[in-house]
């Protein structure tokens, strides 16, 4: 019996190290582009998205718009993700101070050999939590599956804990023979 129990806390712990989250990360900053006399001025700029540790390396454009109300970015960093040739993701939200501008997601997936490959953007209301998100999970996440990107609605319960999972569509990896001038190309859709 005591064996029983020592085994099904290795498998728990195992099952457990695999699934990842999320974290928050200042490994990557974002940095508003200068305007030069020639570019109009507007209700809108760009921003790279680069690295603290080598702030040569531009990973990203982004675009920031209705800047008045821009209010943050939050970066966060999913490490060893579960994709073949896939070191990182990079998560971006950027948050505006008003509830009818949404918040635009951005994921960055960073291969080994430290190529950039941007995912669709993703929109999400700002100020209505119980309309859930829409949000990419990854083979290592909770609820994901190996080989597979999946494009989700998460569902909150008032409280803010997971409710439901819907999976809108799933991407199978392949990374085998990666077009870095059409990125989308490496995904094989699943179920749409």
């Amino acid at each position: 019996m005591k064996q029983i129990i020592i085994l099904m806390a290795l498998i728990l712990g195992i099952i457990s190290m695999q699934a990842q989250e999320f974290q928050q990360t200042d490994k990557y900053k974002l940095i508003q582009k200068v305007k030069t006399k020639q570019e109009p001025y507007g209700s809108s700029y760009k921003a790279y998205l680069e690295s603290t540790e080598r702030s040569s390396c531009k990973l990203a454009e982004l675009t920031i718009t209705d800047k008045d109300f821009f209010e943050t970015a939050h970066i966060s960093i999913l490490d060893l993700p579960g994709l073949k040739g896939i070191a990182q993701v990079l998560k971006v939200d950027l948050e505006y101070a008003i509830c009818r501008i949404p918040i635009k997601t951005h994921y960055f997936m960073v291969t080994q050999d430290a190529d950039v490959i941007s995912l669709p953007k993703l929109t999400n209301a700002y100020c209505n939590i119980l309309a859930g998100e829409e949000r990419y999970i990854f083979p290592n996440e909770p609820h994901g599956k190996e080989g597979l990107v999946q494009k989700a609605k998460v569902h909150y319960s008032k409280e803010g804990s997971i409710q439901k999972v819907s999976v809108l569509h799933s991407f199978y990896w392949k990374d085998d023979d990666f077009d870095m001038e059409n990125p989308l190309r490496a995904f094989s859709q699943l179920g749409l």
